[in-house]
């Protein structure tokens, strides 16, 4: 089947089942747009004609199931996440799941986190940050009183 052949199915703690691409590790909500969109593309690519709805209904029937009691149970995170000593910021850039570690006194632009992040539909993605820069900047810019910056930037 297509479909396990390039994701992952799994659940979280709520049963929601999701889908992660083997090949970017990007993860996808199985009843949300962005699945359904995925899967209609590929069949189309592997097959040059449209899925008929009544199939993909029952295919996503089968694979919820599927998802539900054949796939692990995983945590799944929307932009943030702890993970040990470090936290983890998806970028939400397309197609790939490039995210920054921030460990204590350190950060890092990694390919992939150990913890599952997923995109709601309206999430845009966010530029890599620079080395080097200088948050008083952004303080004097947005006006924020000193004793509440830090939480801001939190």
């Amino acid at each position: 089947m297509f479909v396990s052949e390039h994701t992952d199915l799994f659940h979280d703690e709520n049963k929601d089942v999701f889908a992660m691409d083997k090949k970017t590790n990007v993860v996808r909500r199985l009843d949300g747009h962005q699945f359904k969109d995925w899967i209609t593309a590929n069949y189309y690519e592997k097959n040059n004609k449209s899925i008929r709805d009544q199939s993909l209904r029952e295919a996503l029937s089968t694979l919820s199931g599927i998802g539900r009691h054949r796939g692990k149970q995983q945590n799944v995170h929307i932009r943030v996440a702890q993970h040990g000593d470090s936290y983890y910021l998806d970028l939400c850039q397309f197609e790939n799941s490039r995210v920054i570690k921030i460990s204590s006194g350190h950060w890092e632009i990694i390919e992939s986190a150990p913890v599952r992040f997923v995109r709601t539909e309206t999430m845009q993605p966010l530029p890599d940050p620079i080395y080097g820069g200088d948050l008083s900047k952004l303080q004097n810019l947005c006006n924020i009183p000193e004793t509440s910056f830090l939480l801001a930037i939190a």
